[in-house]
């Protein structure tokens, strides 16, 4: 399927941000051609992100300087859609373990921080984040409270390199035996979901663009039309999706036999995807490496 294909009949575009648009403080070759010409075709973009280690406004601030002439609409990350889930779900106190910026876009947002008796403990990517906090979650865990995480990135793509992401922190806590968290952002429909019926856009009309298979491109890949935890196939209409409960991410690794190709049509939510592989192939070659120097040790 050619990329005139993918956009064909598309109102929308979820743009994927780091290493898709950007790399550290550069855009990427025709990352900015590529938007104008969406606007040009009437495709309303929304820049979106699983990185929660900046606020909404630094994104934004971020994107403009770099000349995407982004609204503030059309900037959405993990964060928002996982406040957009806690009030779904009616928690206000929560035990947040997040960077100082990302922590004041929580608590604009009316939650209330809370480290004796948390209703939920939320994990951000927290570049901050020490021993002395990783024990305060695993002791809130092992009581028994809810465990969020706003994404599930195994790398963060910088302008030096791949650096860890939120997923390390996620196996530091399940390591020290506290549950497997309920994972927000891609390729959950929850990162989705509230940005569709916010715009009143259709599943079909819209296309994901981004370059990594296990997040970006896992929500447009080859799947059951039966969302997880839900009894029945995804419905296409909006007013059926503002229904729909918020099922956590699948935590099975995807398929090889299932990968899909560079450009892929639609998933159980009915999203359209085009893939640029160029990140995804340069983390394989990180895990090969890795793979090879375990051999080596052993």
């Amino acid at each position: 399927m050619t990329p005139r294909e993918v956009f064909s009949g598309a109102k929308l575009a979820l743009l994927d941000q780091d290493g898709t648009l950007f790399l550290g403080g550069k855009a990427l070759p025709g990352a900015r051609d590529f938007v104008s010409a969406l606007r040009e075709r009437g495709i309303s973009p929304v820049f979106l992100s699983n990185n929660t280690s900046r606020s909404l406004r630094r994104t934004l601030e971020r994107l403009n300087a770099l000349g995407f002439d982004a609204a503030p609409d059309e900037v959405r990350d993990a964060g928002w859609a996982t406040r957009a889930f806690l009030v779904r779900e009616r928690i206000r106190r929560i035990a947040l373990f997040a960077n100082e910026e990302v922590t004041a876009d929580f608590e604009e947002a009316g939650f209330e921080l809370d480290w004796e008796n948390p209703e939920a403990v939320v994990l951000a990517y927290d570049t901050s984040f020490t021993f002395g906090k990783l024990v305060l979650a695993q002791s809130l865990l092992m009581r028994g409270v809810r465990f969020i995480a706003t994404h599930p990135d195994r790398l963060c793509p910088t302008e030096n390199g791949f650096v860890p992401d939120i997923a390390s922190l996620i196996a530091a806590l399940r390591s020290a035996g506290t549950p497997e968290p309920l994972v927000i952002g891609k390729p959950s429909p929850t990162m989705v979901l509230p940005i569709l019926q916010e715009r009143g856009v259709l599943p079909d009309e819209c296309v994901m663009v981004g370059d990594r298979l296990y997040t970006d491109i896992r929500m447009t890949g080859p799947r059951s039309p039966t969302a997880p935890g839900s009894p029945t196939p995804w419905p296409r209409t909006s007013s059926a999706c503002s229904r729909l409960p918020y099922p956590a991410s699948p935590s099975r690794r995807q398929n090889r036999s299932s990968a899909p190709s560079r450009c892929q049509r639609r998933n159980s939510l009915g999203l359209k995807g085009f893939f640029f592989p160029r990140q995804t192939r340069s983390e394989a070659c990180i895990r090969k490496s890795r793979s090879r120097a375990r051999v080596t040790a052993t």
